[in-house]
């Protein structure tokens, strides 16, 4: 008999519920050999979970993580130069040429940031208030 998941976890929380048996899914945590038997005292969970290592680095742990991030943005920045020339196709014979080679990539990075609309033309910025004109431009 298949069960979505969500249906098993269903009845897995009502049988744990009616069984009076919360605490169980705790024991699957605990380390080998330790069940909720054996630890009555459901409050206060083991000092190390099974399969885990204990943090022993030193010093400021947010900068190492900081720089760690730096490094790798620095190496996959380096890294995509290399991949950037597969994804892009630019023909430089002419201003037109060049367009239309790299139309498909505009195309991808409009629809990935959300930019759907396309752009309205205007030949040149539009003047809507003059010098000594009211400073109010709208009601």
């Amino acid at each position: 008999m298949e069960m979505a998941r969500r249906k098993l976890l269903q009845r897995m929380g009502q049988v744990s519920i009616a069984l009076r048996l919360t605490s169980a899914p705790l024991g699957i945590m605990w380390g080998k050999g330790q069940s909720t038997a054996e630890n009555p005292d459901h409050s206060s969970p083991p000092e190390q979970l099974a399969g885990t290592q204990p943090l022993t680095l030193e010093g400021d742990l947010a900068a190492r993580m900081v720089e760690g991030i730096r490094q790798f943005l620095f190496k996959e920045t380096a890294a995509s130069l290399g991949r950037r020339e597969g994804l892009w196709h630019r023909d430089f014979v002419s201003r037109q040429a060049y367009e239309t080679s790299v139309a498909p990539n505009r195309e991808r990075f409009r629809k990935v940031i959300g930019l759907m609309d396309k752009r309205v033309p205007y030949d040149t910025p539009e003047l809507t208030a003059l010098w000594g004109d009211s400073e109010v431009v709208a009601t």
